[in-house]
């Protein structure tokens, strides 16, 4: 089973490395009086706490090597429209990284890349109906439950069984100014 990392554990940026589903990074244009600077952030991302079934908490550790700035956002992936291969990630706050700028400093997303994926194989005690040796009343073979161990995997994010060369993404983010929406095709193999 894929480990969790506690809050206390990402506050601390100690998350265990068994609890990593992902990594990326991020390019942010910080915009100030002085003038504009691409920034490069490396990006880890770890499965956090069980919040529900239909939730699956994530902290986003973001590294940024020149300024030795370090943040942890706090998300959730949520399957939304109960179809099973449409997710949202929702993040909680992005306050810290306002803090992190020099007074009158703004920064503005330029790039975002992540590979995201994780799979957990489980062990569980099933009932499983089968025939014994013994006959009943009328001369058939007795069905009786039996327990049995099997394994059921499961996956973090799931993808469609086939693919005719690229799936359709989309990714929205909702900011005071309003929502912006971007539409893509992700290439696939299968």
């Amino acid at each position: 089973m894929k480990a969790r990392c506690a809050d206390a554990a990402a506050d601390a940026f100690t998350c265990p490395a068994t609890s990593k589903i992902g990594a990326g990074q991020a390019v942010i244009t910080v915009s100030s009086a002085l003038g504009t600077l691409d920034v490069v952030a490396g990006i880890e991302a770890y499965l956090g706490p069980g919040r529900g079934s239909a939730a699956r908490a994530v902290f986003l550790e973001i590294n940024e090597p020149n300024s030795k700035t370090q943040r942890n956002i706090r998300a959730q992936v949520v399957q939304t429209n109960g179809n099973q291969f449409d997710y949202e990630l929702r993040i909680d706050s992005l306050a810290g990284f306002q803090q992190a700028l020099p007074p009158g400093a703004t920064a503005t997303l330029k790039r975002l890349t992540m590979q995201v994926g994780a799979a957990r194989t489980e062990r569980r005690t099933i009932l499983k109906r089968v025939r014994s040796k013994g006959r009943d009343s009328r001369g058939r073979r007795k069905l009786v439950k039996k327990r049995t161990r099997r394994s059921f995997g499961y996956a973090l994010l799931r993808t469609p069984d086939t693919c005719t060369g690229a799936w359709t993404i989309q990714v929205r983010a909702q900011f005071q100014s309003g929502l912006l929406v971007r539409d893509a095709n992700a290439p696939c193999s299968g």
